[in-house]
């Protein structure tokens, strides 16, 4: 199985979250043999992640707030993927490639951003000009 590719810490420029895993950001790092990195999210404090390639091409950035995890009962991080790429492949489709590329199972998923969120944001996105 061709595995995802750790790529360097990146900031999540127009990126969306599409899934919060309930398994801990340190536990995937482990499975994927990743490095856990880690960085400050100003106004929410520490945060530890990674940022990787799928085997389908996919960018995908976790991270895992500390206050959530200590405070709100967070169980693992949150997943985003560039806008583009998440209305490009389609809700069902992204999430494919994000289970796959990172050995996830569905039971590993705690919530799944919806398809309502996801026509939102294809409403909002500005129109081309008209010639």
């Amino acid at each position: 199985m061709i595995r995802a590719v750790q790529l360097r810490q990146a900031r999540r420029c127009e990126a969306v979250p599409v899934c919060v895993a309930n398994v801990r950001v340190a536990t995937l790092v482990e499975r994927l043999g990743f490095v856990l990195e880690a960085w400050q999210v100003e106004g929410l404090g520490t945060a530890n992640g990674f940022h990787c390639r799928l085997p389908s091409g996919l960018e995908a950035y976790a991270e895992e707030l500390a206050h959530a995890v200590e405070h709100l009962g967070a169980k693992g991080p949150t997943f985003y993927v560039p806008t583009a790429s998440l209305l490009t492949c389609g809700l069902p489709g992204t999430m494919d490639a994000l289970l796959l590329g990172l050995g996830l199972a569905r039971a590993e998923i705690a919530w799944v951003q919806s398809e309502a969120a996801l026509r939102a944001l294809r409403a909002d996105l500005p129109r081309p000009a008209a010639d």
